[in-house]
């Protein structure tokens, strides 16, 4: 298959036909949000009912569409390899809304949850507190009244909620870079880290979370 890469705690599904879930699951969210994406991104919708949790084969010839437009195997099949290039242009285009450097949104995006909408770092029920979700990872504990899922597992709204968000961070921070660590850290830490001389290593030698993430976010291609 065209899309093999894999990130552990992601893609435990891969988006493509025979495909169905219920409209209020993470994976029948992320459908739907898939096909409202492969509109905005230019693609006709054709024999896709938009709001129906289904892959079926109006969908499959709509993804293999955007992926002929963008130059990727058209396997009719949305994981990791074609997933980053669909949020790309909504992802991008939010970050520059509010004045972040260019694909610098994607590139968190892609880390935090590389690429798959249905990504949840613990299943529903869990404790709040360590359940993030979505493409921008929003967390169901300190967010999850404003996202709940329906919001948090959409694209059109987790990525405008993650850009406003790291606008926040950076009124707060002063600094991109600040924001982005403060978004993964939390603002207590990342500013013990800027105090520090933002070190890439703790004193005890292991590596500091801030600057991994920081790093690892600015090497991604988004």
């Amino acid at each position: 298959m065209a899309d093999a890469f894999f990130k552990d705690g992601t893609w435990d599904v891969m988006f493509e036909a025979p495909l169905k879930a219920a409209a209020d699951d993470r994976v029948g969210l992320a459908i739907v949000s898939i096909k409202h994406e492969l509109v905005y991104n230019g693609v006709p919708r054709g024999g896709m009912n938009l709001d129906v949790p289904e892959i079926g084969a109006g969908t499959t010839k709509a993804i293999q569409a955007f992926q002929r437009a963008h130059g990727l195997v058209a396997d009719g099949s949305v994981g990791p390899l074609t997933a980053v290039v669909l949020w790309r242009r909504r992802a991008n285009a939010e970050g520059k809304r509010v004045g972040m450097p260019t694909m610098l949104l994607p590139k968190q995006k892609s880390l935090e949850s590389a690429d798959d909408p249905a990504c949840t770092s613990a299943k529903e029920g869990a404790d709040p507190k360590k359940r993030d979700r979505g493409l921008a990872q929003i967390n169901e504990f300190y967010h999850g009244a404003a996202m709940p899922d329906a919001k948090a597992f959409t694209a059109s709204l987790s990525l405008p909620w993650m850009a406003n968000y790291m606008l926040e961070l950076y009124k707060l921070m002063g600094d991109w870079t600040l924001a982005l660590a403060a978004y993964n850290v939390g603002t207590s830490a990342a500013r013990k880290w800027d105090a520090a001389g933002r070190p890439r290593f703790n004193a005890d030698g292991s590596r500091n979370t801030a600057s991994q993430y920081v790093e690892v976010v600015l090497s991604r291609t988004g």
